[in-house]
C-alpha cells in the first residue's frame, strides 16, 4: 500500500511539474512588436506606410505592428483607415520636438525615444518608413536579451563605416532609460556634445551609445545610396533582408 502511495505522490509530483512548467514557458513567452512613426506630415510616407505594414504583415504575419502617430501631425480619418487595413495597430501619441535647431523634417524625430517607454513589449524591432523589407528578420529576434540595443552602422559614400544608422533598431523597452534620454537630450551641458553626432535623434543615439551596442549586419539596412560606391554590396547583396532609401526615396 505504501509503495502505490509513494508511486502516486511521485506521478503526482511529475505532472504538477510539467503543467506549471507548460504554464510558465507560455506566460513567459517574450512579447514582441514591430513598430514604425510618421513623423513627417508628407503623403509619401503614408504610401511607405502601407508598403512596409503589407511586407511586415506578408513575412511576420504572427507578430504585432505598431505604428505611431503624432498628436502635433493628425492624419484624417480615412488615412487612419487605411493604415489599419494595410496591417497597422495604430498608436496616437505625443510628439517630442527637437530639443536643438534642426531641418523642419527632422523636428519631430525625437519621438522616436518614445520607444523606450512601450514597456509592455519585451523587444522592438523598429523600422523607419523608407525601407523595402525583401526577406524575413527572424534573425533580429533571435537576438539574445542581454543587448539592450542594436543597430546596423552607417555606411558613407566612400564605403567607410562612421555611426549607427538609426532607421532599423532592436530595443529593450525600459522607462528607466526613456526618462534618462529626456534628461540628457534637454541638458543644456550634453547638447554640445551629441550635436556633434548630427542634428537629431541619431545623433543623440550616436552619443549615448557610442560603440556600446550591438552592430547588425548590414544586410539588415541596406543603405541603397552606397550600391554603386563600395564592395559591401557585392558581399550582402544575396541576402539583404532591408534596403534603406536614406536619400533619393522612390
Amino acid at each position: 500500500m505504501n509503495k502505490y502511495f509513494l508511486i502516486g505522490i511521485f506521478i503526482t509530483f511529475e505532472l504538477a511539474f510539467y503543467f506549471s512548467f507548460f504554464h510558465q514557458s507560455k506566460d513567459e513567452k517574450p512579447k514582441r512588436c514591430f513598430v514604425s512613426i510618421i513623423s513627417v506630415y508628407q503623403v509619401k510616407y503614408g504610401a511607405w506606410a502601407m508598403l512596409t505594414g503589407y511586407w511586415l504583415r506578408h513575412f511576420h504575419p504572427d507578430i504585432p505592428r505598431i505604428i505611431l502617430l503624432l498628436e502635433q501631425l493628425p492624419l484624417e480619418d480615412h488615412s487612419v483607415r487605411l493604415l489599419k487595413n494595410w496591417g497597422w495597430e495604430v498608436k496616437v501619441v505625443k510628439g517630442i520636438e527637437s530639443p536643438i535647431i534642426t531641418p523642419k523634417e527632422f523636428e519631430w524625430l525625437f519621438t522616436k525615444l518614445r520607444l523606450w517607454e512601450m514597456v509592455e513589449y519585451d523587444r522592438i524591432i523598429f523600422l523607419d518608413l523608407d525601407v523595402a523589407i525583401l526577406g524575413d528578420l527572424n534573425q533580429l529576434w533571435q537576438i539574445p536579451h542581454s543587448f539592450e540595443f542594436a543597430a546596423v552602422m552607417d555606411v558613407s559614400f566612400a564605403g567607410k563605416s562612421t555611426h549607427l544608422n538609426a532607421g532599423v533598431l532592436m530595443i529593450t523597452p525600459s522607462l528607466s532609460k526613456f526618462h534618462e534620454f529626456m534628461r540628457l537630450s534637454n541638458d543644456t551641458d550634453t547638447k554640445d556634445d551629441y550635436i556633434r553626432f548630427g542634428a537629431s535623434e541619431q545623433g543623440f543615439l550616436n552619443w549615448y551609445y557610442q560603440h556600446n551596442y550591438l552592430m547588425l549586419p548590414s544586410k539588415f539596412s541596406f543603405n541603397v545610396e552606397s550600391m554603386h560606391k563600395c564592395r559591401l554590396y557585392q558581399v550582402v547583396e544575396n541576402d539583404i533582408r532591408i534596403v534603406h532609401f536614406t536619400m533619393n526615396e522612390p
